[in-house]
């Protein structure tokens, strides 16, 4: 045999392993995206909790009209604290969207994970003016 076919069998032999060696590198790097993507969206879940904390009893207070003027500085605050919260959490949603339109995360578990959640928060009227909708321009 040849020193040029042995060494194209050899270069065939190796694009192989490189290949499989891709599909297992893009394999982790879309799980380590998964992973990011879920953080996020449960370090924004535990904000939006923590907001509405603090919010519920000084809403309760101030529909009795009770409220100090500390406490109503402090509802402005925690008011504007879930509003960035709701937001964020909006955003990491649209974002892990954009990650499943450029195929960058497993598709079929990114449905079975994320989808219905997105679902619920698209067809959430609190949340309607958030969200662009073609036909009203």
């Amino acid at each position: 045999m040849e020193l040029s076919n042995i060494l194209s069998i050899l270069a065939i032999i190796i694009s192989f392993g490189a290949v499989g060696l891709s599909k297992k590198y893009n394999s982790m790097v879309m799980g380590q995206l998964e992973i990011m993507i879920n953080q996020s969206i449960s370090d924004i879940k535990i904000a939006l909790i923590d907001s509405q904390k603090v919010m519920t009893p000084l809403l309760a207070k101030q529909e009795t009209d009770k409220l100090s003027l500390i406490e109503e500085k402090e509802l402005e605050i925690h008011g504007s604290m879930l509003e960035t919260a709701i937001e964020n959490n909006l955003n990491s949603y649209e974002s892990a969207c954009t990650k499943y339109i450029d195929k960058k995360v497993d598709i079929e578990r990114f449905k079975r994970t994320i989808h219905t959640e997105i679902k619920r928060l698209v067809e959430n009227e609190d949340y309607e003016e958030k969200y662009f909708k073609p036909n009203t321009i």
